[in-house]
């Protein structure tokens, strides 16, 4: 839907998270049941039924904070969150924990989306439990666990929470 809907972002060739908010916090998201993805490369006509969407955005705001342990108090409270990652050594992740040893090898350069979803620590490592959205054949299952408190790849740079609300029929 979003893809198809909103048309202030660009579809399959990219987009940003608030914009798609800001779609959302007016028209409201139906379930993939009812909107179902349909892999393709053209511009497709929205199929968009008012009465059948079941989630609106309530508010959205950016984390107003860089720092990885203010991050993390947000995770706690709001539940997942939006952001942005440099994919480009993610590219080549296969699993355990993204830890590079200089951090030039993951510049902060944004240019991915991603859900952050969690934290943990294995050892003296503390990592970024990360939702990607390149299927379940990547990664850990479509996760990838990134070193914390570095800010590697960019992982604090854009940062946005959002409250949502079901929409009762």
């Amino acid at each position: 839907q979003l893809i198809d809907c909103d048309k202030r972002n660009k579809g399959c060739r990219g987009g940003v998270m608030n914009k798609a908010y800001e779609y959302l916090m007016n028209s409201g998201m139906m379930s993939a049941e009812d909107y179902p993805y349909e892999e393709n490369d053209e511009e497709t006509q929205c199929r968009y039924q008012e009465d059948k969407a079941v989630m609106k955005v309530k508010s959205w705001g950016f984390a107003g904070t860089q720092d990885e342990e203010e991050i993390k108090a947000l995770l706690i409270e709001k539940g997942p969150l939006s952001g942005a990652v440099n994919a480009f050594p993610l590219m080549f992740y296969a699993g355990g924990i993204f830890d590079p040893w200089f951090d030039f090898l993951c510049p902060s350069t944004i240019n991915h989306a991603i859900t952050i979803v969690g934290y943990g620590t294995e050892g003296e490592t503390q990592y970024w439990i990360i939702k990607n959205s390149w299927g379940e054949s990547w990664g850990e299952n479509g996760y990838f666990r990134l070193a914390l408190g570095r800010g590697l790849c960019g992982i604090n740079t854009f940062v946005l929470g959002v409250e949502g609300e079901v929409i009762e029929h």
